[in-house]
């Protein structure tokens, strides 16, 4: 089943639509709850409007939720390139940032941690993959750890 599953997310795309966590809560939400029912929210969380939603603490209290965070890590580094050219994948949006400068590496690190911390609050399981990385490794240890604390 985990195969199908990632065989069946690595072949999604976004359409061209902005991302909206918010509107998978509120269709979460919706459905009708069953006990034991684990739901999976894969993204890189790069939603600024999930912060100020209330739905993901009422969905963690309907659901066990497990986030899995896809990070490049090119994004919690960006000092001493110099400039670099950025596009947002769903909006087209494009933006030169200035990496030399330490603001932006800050603003980076303080996103991060803003959304791990979110999570942690609002009791949500929270595993961070890089691109590249181990991931295989790192979930059978993520889950692991997880099965653990809930013995």
């Amino acid at each position: 089943h985990f195969s199908r599953v990632i065989e069946t997310v690595s072949g999604l795309t976004s359409g061209g639509k902005r991302t909206s966590l918010d509107a998978l809560f509120s269709f979460l939400l919706g459905l009708k709850n069953k006990r034991g029912v684990v739901v999976f929210v894969i993204s890189d969380w790069l939603d600024d409007h999930i912060f100020t939603s209330k739905k993901i603490s009422a969905l963690s209290r309907y659901y066990d939720v497990v986030s899995i965070s896809i990070v490049d890590p090119c994004e919690r580094a960006l000092t001493g390139g110099g400039c670099i050219f950025m596009e947002d994948l769903e909006s087209g949006r494009q933006v030169v940032v200035d990496t030399s400068q330490l603001t932006a590496k800050r603003v980076g690190e303080l996103f991060f941690k803003r959304k791990d911390d979110f999570l942690k609050k609002k009791g949500v399981s929270h595993l961070t993959l890089e691109v590249g990385g181990a991931w295989i490794a790192s979930l059978a240890r993520f889950f692991k750890e997880r099965t653990r604390r809930q013995i």
